[in-house]
């Protein structure tokens, strides 16, 4: 590309002097294609005058953290121009740049980005507008592959178990065969479902009965599978669109039953070097980004006991502190928070541990403590200004908080917090006469 020609194009569209027309199309650039995959950014970056080969040097790939906003910054900083100015700018750049840059190379690489930054730029392509853009039709495509090119491919070790079987016996029959999942059939023979390691690690830490519970529990039901006349291509597709790194191959023995002749895996086609790194690239963003899917029943209950749980123990507060139920979380929160701050972390985690789950977040992620500076007066004052009560008042609740919390928690344990407190606090906690 003739950078001269390529800048006189820049400040003709823009309006800027060439320089800065210049500086601000290196700029676009070199952020946008941070966000895509690396073989389609040095693809698109090898259109680009030779002039500006340094300023894409040790540049990252599939940053997830550059947004449109993330463009329009850099490009306003840098010629001291308002972000909507740069708004302006930014589709004259983009189409400049796509008179030198063939349109099929740009769409592969800006195709890559999220809605919010495709609809800022311009390349004279209307396909970029599309809000969901069918990732078949941009990723570069593997020479044509028979069908029967599959069975190259398939690992015949598959592992069936029914729904009704333990996750203790999926655990151990995964380990026994070094394999990552199951599959799983009903009473009739239909399979119903998948279990992979990941499955199961999560469910480990979700479902009441643990290892004991049932596979049902814990499997996904929408699984994805092909048949034995799939072509490579299309296995490779499907692990792209859905973020999944293995799939079944399935054959109908009769209306109602069927057999797994195999499992096709991206580690087996990485292996075998029948996949490129960007599609192996593609697949591990989706899993990062999957596509939403109806929860495991394990999900739904362990959520629902968590909910039912805490709201549990808000309406026990309620009871005890004589509030209203959203008034009395509200101030037991502010008291936990500054014991959880107060104490060392050993005994943070007890205390954090035994409160309801949707509680623990917001008090795990405080300062570690202890923070010496904390008194009695910093928790009067927040519950004051919460409750917008006196301060006699305050310190009445304060009392009924504690002593409500040693009611629904262990009570040795809010022994062992106090045990930790400074006098004044453990005077006003411990008053008889608010109580």
């Amino acid at each position: 590309m003739n950078l001269v020609t390529l800048l006189r194009e820049l400040s003709d569209r823009t309006g800027l002097p060439a320089r800065d027309a210049e500086f601000a199309a290196k700029l676009a650039m070199r952020t946008m294609l941070r966000r895509v995959t690396e073989e389609a950014a040095n693809e698109v970056i090898s259109y680009l005058p030779t002039e500006w080969s340094d300023f894409f040097e040790e540049m990252p790939y599939l940053d997830t953290s550059v947004t449109s906003a993330t463009v329009l910054n850099k490009i306003g900083r840098a010629l001291r121009i308002p972000t909507e100015r740069a708004l302006r700018l930014l589709p004259d750049l983009t189409l400049a740049i796509a008179q030198f840059v063939p349109t099929e190379v740009l769409y592969r690489a800006f195709s890559q980005l999220p809605y919010e930054m495709r609809e800022k730029i311009d390349i004279g392509d209307d396909r970029l507008y599309e809000k969901d853009i069918d990732i078949y039709t941009i990723r570069p495509r593997l020479p044509p592959k028979r069908a029967s090119d599959i069975e190259a491919f398939l690992n015949k070790k598959v592992i069936v178990l029914k729904h009704n079987d333990t996750l203790r016996s999926a655990s151990l029959a995964m380990a026994e065969n070094n394999v990552g999942c199951v599959l799983v059939s009903n009473a009739k023979g239909r399979f119903v479902g998948v279990l992979t390691d990941r499955d199961l690690a999560c469910a480990v830490a979700v479902v009441q009965d643990g290892l004991n519970a049932p596979i049902s529990e814990a499997m996904t039901e929408e699984f994805v599978s092909v048949d034995r006349e799939a072509s490579l291509e299309e296995v490779v597709d499907k692990m792209i669109y859905h973020g999944i790194r293995r799939i079944p191959i399935i054959e109908p023995i009769s209306t109602t039953r069927s057999k797994c002749v195999g499992i096709i895996t991206l580690d087996d086609l990485l292996a075998a070097e029948a996949i490129s790194l960007e599609e192996a690239s593609q697949i591990a963003m989706k899993q990062i980004h999957p596509i939403p899917h109806r929860p495991s029943r394990a999900v739904y209950r362990s959520v629902a006991r968590k909910q039912q749980t805490a709201l549990r123990f808000r309406k026990t507060l309620a009871q005890r502190l004589r509030l209203d139920e959203e008034k009395a979380e509200g101030v037991a929160r502010i008291v936990l928070r500054m014991f959880v701050r107060r104490i060392n972390t050993d005994e943070a985690s007890h205390l954090i541990s035994q409160l309801p789950a949707l509680w623990q977040d917001e008090l795990f992620d405080l300062p570690a403590g202890p923070d010496r500076s904390i008194r009695a007066s910093d928790i009067i004052r927040r519950i004051c200004s919460y409750l917008d009560v006196s301060e006699d008042e305050a310190e009445v609740v304060f009392a009924r908080v504690v002593s409500a919390l040693g009611e629904l928690i262990s009570g040795g344990e809010i022994s062992d917090v106090l045990s930790q407190m400074p006098k004044d606090i453990q005077r006003i906690a411990t008053a008889d006469r608010f109580l």
